[in-house]
């Protein structure tokens, strides 16, 4: 009775499935330096070339914090999905809710020396007095929200884990877009509402402080919809939810503690 049932779905991967899944993880990857490309253009012609050599200053020193932590989604994928496609539920749930927390400790401790390291890095970039003073307020926004971009990214390989890239791809264009039109809003507020000459700086830096408040919500919106999705979304080949933040055994004889959906009188899963 506690034996694992044989997955009546299960099937091998056909070639134009794998180059879909392919395809849509090289758009996912494509996406995050196409969404920079286009802030910094739109940073250096609405708002000047200062604020965008703050911006291309920033995004560069922050941008190692979230690079060295880059197996939040290339370990999580391959751990995920061997743990998924073996049919081990408990080893996987134990997997994604390690790949969380491990991204919340990592970007912590990302955070915390970039933050103690500001103004070395800026001396060591060969920044100028204009150029520092426009970065100032950005980069707390920016180094402040690393946790969140790692959780994000952490999502991102769960995601992959579970056979769903293209939920990941989606949720990855969605962020951009909404980052790149919220930075040309925010540089758009900043020059309407402050001296056209901007010779005291306070339109540069209203422009920096309005990209940061972009940049952390498109961050926590994508690290929040990412958990949602890890939490809810079936793994391919599961009958149910893995239950991250909770297991409930629907049936006793649950395989590996999953959710699982019991079968319809007529010995179909699901009642189709």
């Amino acid at each position: 009775a506690g034996m694992p049932r044989p997955d009546r779905d299960a099937h091998g991967v056909s070639t134009p499935a794998l180059l879909r899944l392919s395809a849509s993880a090289a758009i996912m990857n494509a996406v995050v330096p196409l969404a920079l490309c286009l802030q910094v253009a739109l940073a250096g012609k609405m708002a000047g070339s200062s604020v965008q050599a703050a911006f291309g200053l920033v995004v560069v020193t922050c941008g190692m914090g979230t690079t060295v932590f880059s197996f939040l989604v290339d370990g999580v994928v391959a751990k995920v999905g061997t743990a998924i496609g073996a049919r081990r539920w408990d080893e996987a749930r134990g997997m994604v809710r390690a790949a969380l927390v491990a991204a919340l400790l990592c970007g912590g401790t990302a955070t915390a020396v970039l933050l103690i390291l500001r103004a070395p890095l800026f001396v060591l970039f060969g920044a100028d007095r204009a150029v520092t003073a426009r970065a100032r307020a950005y980069y707390a926004f920016r180094a402040s929200a690393i946790p969140l971009q790692c959780v994000a990214s952490s999502t991102n390989g769960c995601l992959g884990g579970y056979g769903r890239v293209h939920a990941a791809t989606a949720l990855g264009i969605a962020r951009a877009a909404a980052e790149v039109v919220g930075v040309a809003a925010a540089l758009a507020s900043a020059d309407d509402g402050s001296e056209a000459d901007g010779s005291d700086g306070r339109r540069e830096r209203g422009a920096m402080v309005g990209m940061g408040v972009v940049y952390a919500a498109c961050v926590a919106t994508h690290a929040l919809v990412g958990v949602t999705l890890v939490a809810c979304l079936v793994p391919d080949g599961a009958r149910a939810r893995l239950g991250i933040f909770g297991s409930v055994h629907i049936r006793g004889d649950g395989e590996d503690g999953y959710l699982e959906v019991p079968d319809a009188p007529d010995g179909t899963p699901d009642g189709t």
